[in-house]
């Protein structure tokens, strides 16, 4: 739990202090995953993946192909920028949902350790941005599974 305390905490202070201007929108995105960087650093996570960044409008969904291993504890970590207050992340095998996080905030994590090493499908959905479209990323962090 201490990862997402120090990540909320840090992240509510990013956001505050924040000013928006014309094309500041993935600067947004890529300030949060500094701070969530510096977060999981600090307990072991590491980048398994290359971030992905995109902008959806609200109700629209975007999803990716990636492989996760067996062996490791996953995070997948979304982000979006000021005017979106809700991202939904869901993680499909084979078409069936294993995990996701639909709560109502801009700053979803899933948690997985997969049992085998396999192809997964993510599927990010922008929920509510308040200025279409709003503009997210995805990281993905990784450490040997205990």
């Amino acid at each position: 739990m201490k990862f997402y305390s120090l990540l909320v905490l840090g992240l509510a202070s990013l956001l505050l202090t924040t000013t928006v201007q014309s094309g500041e929108y993935t600067d947004q995105v890529k300030a949060q995953f500094a701070l969530v960087r510096m977060v999981a650093q600090n307990e072991g996570w590491r980048e398994t993946h290359d971030n992905m960044f995109g902008n959806l409008r609200s109700g629209q969904t975007k999803t990716y192909n990636l492989t996760l291993r067996s062996g490791m504890s996953y995070k997948l970590i979304g982000a979006c920028d000021n005017d979106c207050s809700d991202l939904d992340l869901f993680l499909y095998r084979d078409g069936v949902k294993v995990a996701d996080d639909a709560k109502t905030d801009g700053l979803p994590i899933v948690e997985f350790n997969p049992r085998r090493t396999r192809q997964f499908k993510l599927k990010a959905r922008m929920y509510t941005c308040r200025r279409n479209p709003c503009y997210y990323g995805i990281m993905i962090l990784g450490k040997r599974a205990r």
